[in-house]
């Protein structure tokens, strides 16, 4: 699923089923201003109308993931993550997208995890952010995994 909070109330679309277990799958979510979309693999597989202002909180942002009232991480997924890109446009309009082989970074890019490769315990924040996150609890980075 993905939410976007606009106007003091959550927009959400979901899928009708569960990912595939054991194999690696492109995820989007996007806001555009008219409506929020979901897609796997390409395939448009959600999307209801939603505009408004995006509410933000002080709340950190937890990737794989919820985060409680208090801030706390919780509902942790359980599987690999390769790379998360947040940016500042909708990348991705209609009913198909042809999701790249690699994330890379550009002017619209707000953060670019990549959790292929690591500092310490700070995930590589590979925009001009700089913004690297912060493994939690059972999280790890993986060297080399591949995607096939």
């Amino acid at each position: 699923s993905f939410f976007v909070h606009l106007n003091g109330a959550y927009q959400e679309v979901a899928a009708d089923t569960p990912l595939q277990q054991g194999v690696w799958q492109h995820v989007a979510g996007v806001y555009d201003g008219q409506e929020v979309r979901l897609y796997v693999d390409g395939a448009l597989i959600a999307r209801a109308p939603a505009s408004g202002i995006r509410t933000r909180n002080s709340h950190p942002l937890v990737v794989g993931g919820d985060v409680d009232g208090g801030g706390h991480a919780t509902s942790s997924i359980t599987g690999q993550l390769d790379d998360v890109r947040l940016s500042s446009r909708a990348r991705y309009a209609g009913s198909s997208i042809v999701p790249p082989a690699q994330l890379e970074s550009d002017g619209d890019t707000l953060l670019l995890l990549e959790f292929d490769r690591a500092t310490g315990p700070f995930a590589v924040d590979a925009s001009s952010a700089g913004a690297h996150g912060v493994l939690t609890g059972e999280s790890r980075v993986v060297e080399g995994v591949s995607r096939d």
